[in-house]
């Protein structure tokens, strides 16, 4: 099984800090660690900086925890860590997300967000600020993800969906892809008439190096 962040979001005005990972699926084996640190920067020094937690919290898989937060309390603040288990999982690399016909629709910022479940959001990509000739040409119609690894339930498949901030609002379109245990898939939207290329990757969750030999894959020892 596999947990996932649940209920991100890119928006730093509210309560939810953006992830940049993690950089592949978490294994629920035994038990598993998270730990929590938060702090207030003060210029460049570090020695500046005011640290308002650093708390180590275990969960156990035995412990039947579900899709239960887990609470991290410091005397500054309390975080929340919301997940879900998945019994059957793959794991989906968000390859890349790239304008390939008609103008850069991103210019005054935009989302890129998978939903997974039918229900939770995982953002990949947020901004509100505006991105000038200069750093189109150098992101080469590419979208700057923050993250890329999320764990996808197989039965369901995941949904990307792009959007793009314009003056009179946003402006959004969806693609579906069905689970694979394996291989990449691609499809486009459309932003604003221009066409908006998704490239994702497929893979299953390894445990060890032995259950990869008994799938008859090589590996190092």
């Amino acid at each position: 099984m596999d947990k996932r962040d649940a209920n991100e979001t890119g928006d730093l005005t509210d309560s939810y800090l953006r992830l940049t990972g993690p950089s592949r699926a978490i294994l629920v084996g035994d038990y598993v660690d998270f730990e929590v640190e938060l702090k207030v920067r003060d210029g460049d020094d570090e020695r500046n900086d005011t640290q308002l937690m650093c708390v180590s919290k275990r969960y156990k898989e035995a412990d039947g925890g579900g899709e239960q937060p887990l609470l991290f309390d410091s005397p500054f603040c309390t975080a929340e860590l919301r997940f879900e288990v998945f019994p059957t999982t793959v794991q989906l690399t968000v390859l890349s997300v790239r304008v390939v016909g008609g103008e850069f629709p991103f210019s005054s910022g935009g989302q890129v967000a998978c939903i997974v479940s039918g229900r939770e959001r995982v953002v990949l990509f947020d901004s509100t600020e505006k991105i000038t000739r200069e750093d189109q040409v150098v992101l080469d119609g590419y979208v700057p993800l923050s993250r890329n690894a999320i764990s996808v339930e197989f039965e369901k498949g995941v949904t990307v969906e792009v959007t793009a901030y314009v003056d009179s609002g946003s402006i959004s379109d969806l693609v579906h892809f069905p689970s694979k245990w394996c291989n990449i898939s691609q499809d486009s939207c459309f932003i604003c008439g221009s066409e908006v290329k998704i490239t994702v990757a497929w893979s299953r969750v390894v445990r060890d190096k032995m259950e990869m030999l008994l799938e008859g894959y090589a590996t190092q020892v």
